[in-house]
């Protein structure tokens, strides 16, 4: 006789998991500039028995590190709050949380002007300098100031600073925030927190020239350029150039031409036009013996250089001591030319004719701001090589440039500059970028997310 069977317990139902809150936007890969309007939704909200209420909050901060040689392993970090803006949605009615919750949020035009109240409500357990940053040269100190755009600074090395590296990001969030009355008490809940990519506001042409005036101001920079050489006495006998003349050489009174070499460069350009530089020669005041010569430019490297500047404070010692590290090549051209630089009548000097190089700035370089802690600023290095009486010289000028973000009709013109391909850019990530491909875009995604948010 068989034993009778014991019946399987029947499992309890677990009650399904409730969905996290979620926010999205409607166009999560655009790069929105202060004046936009962010829109999107609000998904997996809890439905409320007692009133609630929902917000969208616009989170933004700055983070810079630096790690001097002296302290191995210690880090300097300096945390600042930049925007902390809080939109309320109204729950449908009736409420159901299968309904999205539409929003829109205005992306503001400056920073906070109470750093104090948005450390607090942004991160409590985290500290944030908010009191007060001390003025310098290339930053700003005062709340209020233009928004600064997101970006990210890789680790990079100077050791002319006497630091062993630095890093930073400027970063903007969104994220959703429920709360529910219960039994006098509110119940919190958060969604994750959504990467915005935020620019720098665009000014039209108009307010452009307003701002730098129609005929653009110009930075000169002059370099010397001395040429020794026994051929520009026109007396001196045309002896072949060997081991022996050079030792020679050495121990006789050669003429020596003393030169001035100018690099003319526009104070500002808007992201995607092409600037103009003018390379021009002048003759020292020194006495010399002998006529000037006539000089041949040969060949002339232009390079656009972006350098970020940091600085950190800390808890207990409040200096705040600011860095510059120098990125890579942005932009580069490389111009060969037969530009003859003639002297004058009267054998003074040389002709005012100077000559122009000309290239486009990518349009997607990140322009030129400053806030709290980070700075972005460019240069425009510019190599040049001169031939005169068999020998070459060569001379290398840096112009500061300010990169400016303008309203653009229409889509770009085509290069027509002659120069060589644009150099690729060194950075992984350009927040700014008018234009990207697919594979770049992609990219940004990933990288994003892999930074810890707000940390």
């Amino acid at each position: 006789m068989s034993s009778p069977t014991t019946p399987t317990p029947t499992p309890t139902p677990t009650p399904p998991r409730r969905a996290d809150l979620e926010v999205s936007l409607d166009q999560p890969d655009r790069l929105f500039v202060p004046g936009d309007t962010i829109t999107g939704t609000v998904h997996n909200w809890a439905k409320p028995a007692r009133p609630s209420s929902i917000d969208i909050i616009l989170e933004g901060r700055s983070k810079t590190c630096t790690q001097a040689k002296s302290q191995s392993g210690f880090v300097n970090r300096s945390r600042v709050p930049l925007v902390y803006q809080v939109h309320h949605v109204e729950v449908p009615e009736p409420p159901s949380s299968e309904d999205p919750v539409r929003y829109a949020i205005t992306v503001p035009d400056t920073v906070d002007l109470d750093p104090t109240g948005a450390a607090a409500k942004i991160n409590p357990s985290r500290f944030y300098w908010s009191k007060s940053w001390t003025e310098a040269a290339g930053y700003k100190h005062e709340p209020g100031h233009a928004l600064p755009p997101s970006m990210m600074m890789p680790t990079r090395v100077d050791t002319r600073e006497g630091v062993s590296c630095g890093w930073g990001h400027i970063q903007y969030t969104l994220r959703a925030v429920q709360t529910c009355e219960t039994g006098g008490q509110g119940t919190r809940r958060e969604s994750d927190h959504e990467a915005v990519r935020i620019g720098r506001a665009r000014i039209s042409r108009e307010q452009f020239n307003e701002r730098f005036g129609a005929t653009k101001n110009t930075a000169r920079h002059k370099e010397r350029l001395t040429i020794r050489n026994r051929l520009l006495d026109p007396c001196a006998e045309s002896e072949e150039s060997t081991w022996k003349n050079s030792v020679k050489d050495a121990f006789r009174d050669i003429p020596t031409l003393v030169l001035i070499l100018a690099v003319t460069a526009p104070k500002a350009v808007a992201l995607g036009d092409k600037v103009n530089l003018g390379i021009s020669l002048a003759a020292s005041s020194l006495q010399r013996g002998f006529p000037l010569p006539s000089l041949t430019l040969h060949h002339v490297n232009v390079h656009l250089v972006g350098i970020q500047g940091l600085r950190v404070m800390g808890r207990i010692i409040k200096a705040a001591p600011r860095y510059e590290f120098p990125g890579g090549t942005r932009a580069g051209h490389a111009f060969t030319t037969r530009h003859v630089f003639h002297p004058t009548e009267d054998d003074s000097g040389y002709q005012d004719t100077a000559c122009e190089v000309r290239f486009r700035i990518p349009a997607s370089c990140l322009p030129t701001f400053q806030t709290y802690n980070i700075q972005q600023k460019w240069q425009i290095k510019v190599e040049t090589v001169f031939r005169c009486v068999k020998q070459e010289v060569k001379a290398q000028i840096e112009c500061d440039l300010e990169l400016v973000a303008c309203q653009r009709s229409g889509d770009g013109e085509a290069d027509d500059d002659g120069a060589s391909a644009e150099a690729p850019p060194l950075e992984e990530y350009d927040p700014n970028g008018l234009e990207m491909s697919s594979d770049v875009a992609g990219g940004v995604g990933s990288l994003v997310s892999g930074i810890s948010m707000f940390t």
